[in-house]
């Protein structure tokens, strides 16, 4: 039988307060979950990481799970506008307007707190990306970016897997 885990209002509560939010993806990656150990925000450090410029939220207090919509609001209260999200002790949450860029935050998302975590490894902090080109990098993946992504994930499940085209 199937059910609704009471994290549902995890999502619930985000949807009300973001009206951008239209995708939600939380989970708990290996590399965002190493961090949400620590806990610390991924460095903007390469290019990719930049659709996160001026969005990364660090949740800082542990509360468990977020089994009713008081919790979730109050956890909606603490990402505020934020669309990449590292959860003390617990994992990560990315967000975006459609499934596309959804779906594309959530790779650069684990692929930016990877290379944190090897910057950190190796005592070194990246070198500051300028900001107009931080902007100008997070409008085109925005643009463009993405639905390149996007596009490039779905021939490449089409290509391994073509019986999703069946009806």
């Amino acid at each position: 039988k199937w059910g609704v885990t009471e994290a549902v209002f995890l999502h619930t509560e985000l949807h009300r307060n973001r009206l951008d939010a239209s995708v939600v993806v939380h989970g708990h990656p290996y590399y965002a979950t190493v961090l949400s150990a620590i806990p610390a925000l991924p460095y903007i450090h390469h290019q990719g990481s930049c659709v996160f410029d001026g969005e990364l939220a660090l949740v800082n207090e542990y509360r468990g799970s977020i089994g009713n919509a008081s919790e979730g609001q109050w956890l909606a209260n603490t990402v505020g506008d934020a669309s990449g999200v590292i959860m003390a002790s617990h994992g990560a949450l990315v967000t975006g307007a459609d499934l596309a860029t959804a779906a594309f935050r959530a790779i650069n998302f684990e692929r930016t707190c990877r290379a944190t975590l090897d910057l950190m490894k190796i005592n070194k902090r990246p070198q500051d990306i300028p900001e107009q080109h931080r902007r100008f990098v997070y409008n085109w993946l925005l643009e463009k970016g993405k639905q390149y992504y996007w596009d490039g994930a779905v021939r490449q499940l089409i290509r391994s897997e073509p019986e999703v085209l069946d009806q």
